[in-house]
């Protein structure tokens, strides 16, 4: 690259959340070069610790700049003016002040930009890595790989990465999309997400680009999930798996080699596994259960569906898509002909029991019960 990429620090009025980034931002490891270090901070009555903490830190690789709104922006706008710095500097990192970087976040970011640069597929480079999916209903493990990257084709907004290229794309594409479609190869949980939020749009740009996030099967960014625009109250299960230490060096997965997950996080890797039941045909994986509406005849799903079922695979192993990949035999993911209307199966409800496996019956009501609340409290947020 021609420039060093930015770092970009968001902050609004948490100033204990900003000085913990900063923190970590300040002992990680860095090249030579010039690094600028950008500090925006959206307009509050109450940020004025925010803005003395910014001006007070020492930034040793480059130039530090504090950006001040006179005016409330909202994180939508906030956010978007942020990724215009990709243009400004060739390359920028983004990360908002309820999140927490590995020390090698910048060299392996830096790496990885250079690696698929020329790579039209590629949205961006995503520091977070996904434990579970975007609202945490389901665990989520990557296909290991000799790699240590992977693709995933949805959003991540816990700490990403776009050059000015990547970025200029998809501002092309959200000037021509105001207003989001609701479509069956989109994630209703995306599209439900309040306007206040960029990453809705970048998903169903992804979407509908074909576009992947570069991701890593170690973490390069965590997030606290503290209060703030789109959480009530502290969340722990978005913590991710950290790298530590700073690798000598990296093995990024060409695109034509890398596991690939869409926009569901199922993966995209299983049709050849299926080819001998349906002919060739193309199967729709939903083994989670989201994604049951599309055009292809052959649908792949825990779910019990009122048709002909061609094929059946345990769900044992994981990650899940493993059972299809090695063939286990059982009676948990079903492959449906849905040409083919068939009496219903039995529910028995296997995802749920290999995802609750380890919880008591006391410790499921207490979460049922704590789920029910949150859910309560969000609902009268949004309607203030």
């Amino acid at each position: 690259m021609e420039k060093m990429p930015a770092i970009v620090a968001i902050g609004y009025n948490r100033k204990d959340s900003m000085e913990r980034l900063l923190n970590s931002i300040l002992a990680a490891d860095y090249p030579d070069g010039e690094i600028p270090l950008i500090i925006s901070i959206d307009h509050h009555p109450d940020n004025q610790p925010v803005i003395d903490l910014a001006n007070s830190i020492r930034w040793e690789h480059g130039p530090k700049i504090v950006k001040i709104h006179d005016q409330r922006m909202g994180l939508r706008p906030h956010v978007l003016e942020c990724g215009n710095y990709s243009m400004t500097y060739g390359c920028a990192i983004i990360l908002e002040d309820d999140l927490f970087v590995a020390k090698d976040f910048y060299r392996y970011t830096l790496a990885a930009q250079e690696f698929y640069a020329d790579c039209p597929r590629v949205a961006g480079v995503a520091l977070y890595s996904y434990a579970h999916d975007e609202i945490g209903i389901f665990p989520f493990t990557p296909q290991a790989s000799p790699w240590d990257t992977y693709f995933v084709g949805t959003t991540i907004s816990w700490g990403q990465s776009w050059t000015a290229s990547q970025w200029t794309a998809f501002m092309d594409w959200y000037h021509d999309h105001p207003v989001l479609e609701d479509t069956p190869g989109f994630p209703k949980h995306i599209y439900q997400m309040p306007e206040t939020s960029w990453s809705k749009y970048f998903a169903a740009y992804m979407a509908d680009q074909g576009k992947y996030y570069v991701c890593g099967y170690f973490a390069r960014s965590t997030c606290f999930a503290e209060v703030g625009q789109h959480t009530i109250q502290k969340e722990i299960r978005y913590q991710a798996r950290l790298m530590e230490g700073v690798p000598k060096s990296y093995r990024f997965a060409p695109f034509n080699q890398g596991v690939k997950y869409d926009a569901f996080l199922e993966s995209t890797e299983l049709q050849p596994y299926l080819d001998a039941y349906t002919g060739g045909q193309p199967v729709r994986v939903a083994i989670h259960g989201e994604h049951l509406e599309g055009p292809e005849s052959f649908l792949l799903t825990t779910k019990a569906l009122p048709y002909a079922v061609v094929a059946d695979f345990a769900f044992e192993m994981n990650p899940p898509e493993q059972n299809i990949i090695y063939g286990i035999p059982g009676n948990d993911i079903h492959l449906y002909d849905l040409s083919k209307p068939a009496p219903l199966l039995e529910n028995r409800f296997v995802w749920e029991q290999h995802e609750l496996c380890t919880l008591s019956v006391k410790d499921l009501l207490k979460y049922c019960w704590f789920k029910i609340i949150r859910k309560i409290r969000w609902m009268l947020r949004l309607q203030k």
